[in-house]
């Protein structure tokens, strides 16, 4: 049997082996780390006076800090024109769909035969070739296809085929609006894409980067003056649409003051609206302030002196041939988008000529 006294020296022993060796490996742990340490310490020294020396030495010199520059602010813009494709698909997508479900157009196949042909002056629109109708204003005389491809009596097409020009499209109105309060009407160019839901909240705010389905949208909407009546019933009305770069709300307006012979060809566009459609005639487009005094004719009764003062400056935007001349009992639509960065806006004014019952 081993004596006690000396197995307890011999656990001391053992013990004081083992506390040696811990010691000893965290000695040889702090001496690792702190080499570790070292080593990086000395790596970012090295990088530092590295580019420190680049600097002094001109390989980093200002044509390259350019270069750098250049590299990034070229990132940025295509990760801005990413979005703004992004954004364009999104608004594009949002109004696709109310057109695929809310508007039908009809195709020549479907319009019905000698209707109202222009070619022969049997027209029975409002304005026929001996200058009567109910409309407001008279004018149309001719009885022949205008540049537009639109009779004088407001059948639209050529050749044996021809359509009234409230036949062109219609529009589940009535639908929309109940999915959409916010809905006062349809807007729809003649012989062009732009046709819209156009919306009314009572300010000039909330549509302005929402659509009509209260999603946001860069594009937005196209929308009535807050201070206008929601039914199209004012002397004057105004209609807001941003200027988008696809060409999509009111981008397409920039063609009147761009391409000379745009105006010929499209000259109307229709409001679909309660039980009515109603048809407006362009007769006046150009630039002006955004303050201009165009923006303060609203309301169910702006006075006579305003409409009057309001169709004198209209009047000096008339295209050149143009015999329209709208009076203070007439109804008038202003379209209005800004140009550049807002200081200017482009106009387009028509007057109200034709209506029919939906």
């Amino acid at each position: 049997m081993e004596n006690p006294k000396k197995a307890g020296k011999k656990k001391q022993k053992n013990r004081a082996n083992a506390n040696k060796k811990a010691a000893d490996g965290n000695v040889r742990q702090r001496f690792w780390d702190n080499a570790w340490l070292r080593y990086q310490r000395k790596r970012i020294a090295a990088k530092c006076s590295g580019f420190k020396k680049r600097l002094e030495g001109g390989k980093w010199d200002g044509r390259t800090i350019l270069s750098v520059v250049s590299v990034l602010v070229v990132l940025i813009a295509v990760c801005g024109m990413l979005f703004t494709f992004l954004e364009y698909r999104k608004s594009d997508r949002i109004y696709g769909k109310a057109e695929e479900q809310y508007v039908t157009t009809y195709d020549r196949s479907e319009l019905s035969r000698g209707q109202a042909s222009g070619a022969n002056g049997s027209g029975n629109g409002e304005n026929g070739a001996d200058g009567s109708g109910t409309g407001n204003i008279g004018r149309n005389t001719d009885t022949g296809t205008g540049a537009d491809g639109n009779a004088a009596d407001g059948t639209v097409g050529t050749g044996e085929i021809q359509k009234a020009w409230y036949e062109q499209i219609s529009v589940d109105l009535e639908g929309l609006q109940a999915a959409y309060s916010d809905v006062a009407g349809w807007l729809y160019f003649e012989n062009e894409s732009i046709s819209y839901p156009v919306l009314y909240s009572g300010d000039n705010e909330k549509y302005l980067r929402t659509a009509y389905t209260g999603k946001t949208a860069n594009a937005g909407a196209i929308f009535l003056d807050g201070e206008n009546t929601r039914d199209f019933s004012d002397p004057h009305t105004l209609i807001y649409g941003h200027n988008m770069k696809n060409l999509s709300m009111f981008g397409r307006l920039r063609y009147y003051r761009t391409d000379k012979d745009y105006y010929e060809g499209h000259k109307y566009f229709q409001i679909f609206t309660g039980g009515y459609i109603y048809r407006y005639e362009i007769f006046a487009y150009g630039q002006v302030s955004a303050d201009d005094s165009i923006y303060y004719v609203y309301g169910a009764d702006p006075g006579n002196d305003k409409l009057r003062a309001l169709l004198k400056e209209l009047k000096g935007m008339a295209p050149q041939g143009s015999s329209t001349e709208p009076g203070v009992n007439d109804h008038l639509i202003t379209l209005s988008t800004c140009i550049g960065d807002g200081d200017v806006c482009m106009i387009v004014s028509a007057v109200r000529v034709e209506e029919h019952r939906r």
